[in-house]
């Protein structure tokens, strides 16, 4: 019997974890104004089906504020200040070359999860070149934040595995934690799961194109 041959990975999908600087302060400032924007919508919003999601799923401006989102926004000035810097750390690692093009934060959105049901389904973002979470609140069990490998869509064949590792994972998930940022290529699919106990989990979402 033949000595088995070397395993090589190919073409990795690169997820980007850091804890931002000064976050409590900008969580500060920015919490309160994501609960007006929530309470301002659960009052005046008056569609059924629209209400029927924030209970649901967890309430988000994707609707009432839709396009651009939160971007206008002066209290997100500084957390978009925040994202750029990391989005250039991540390209960096990357070693992509966008020539004299400069990133650009192009959505900004809220969203609140508080009950044991609250969830969202897998999705990607198509036009955008970068997506992420930032988390201005987390608790311990809220939903975590899961990955599933771009690739396993174009699988011939669904594949049993003796033990999951790194080099057969197919999905990938996080627990939200206060402070911290998630980024990624905003072609892998990714979703929110279901807490395992009910408290608060508040998150900005966003995506960045370099322009």
């Amino acid at each position: 019997m033949g000595k088995p041959g070397q395993l090589h990975t190919l073409f990795p999908t690169c997820l980007y974890v850091a804890d931002v600087d000064n976050a409590a302060q900008m969580n500060a400032d920015m919490l309160p104004e994501i609960y007006a924007l929530r309470d301002e919508d659960l009052r005046s919003i008056k569609d059924p089906e629209l209400l029927a999601t924030f209970e649901n799923e967890g309430w988000t401006t994707y609707f009432s504020r839709p396009g651009i989102g939160l971007i206008d926004e002066p209290w997100t000035q500084p957390f978009q200040a925040a994202v750029l810097e990391h989005v250039r750390h991540f390209v960096d690692m990357l070693q992509l070359d966008f020539g004299n093009r400069q990133p650009r934060v192009t959505t900004l959105f809220a969203n609140i999860h508080e009950e044991l049901y609250h969830h969202h389904g897998a999705h990607t973002h198509p036009g955008s070149m970068f997506s992420g979470a930032y988390y201005v609140k987390a608790h311990p069990g809220a939903g975590r934040f899961r990955f599933v490998s771009p690739v396993r869509a174009l699988q011939f064949h669904e594949f049993k595995f003796r033990q999951d590792t790194q080099l057969n994972a197919v999905e990938v998930s996080l627990d939200p934690v206060t402070g911290r940022m998630v980024m990624f290529q905003s072609h892998v699919p990714h979703s929110v799961d279901r807490p395992s106990v009910r408290g608060e989990r508040v998150a900005i979402a966003f995506n960045v194109n370099y322009e």
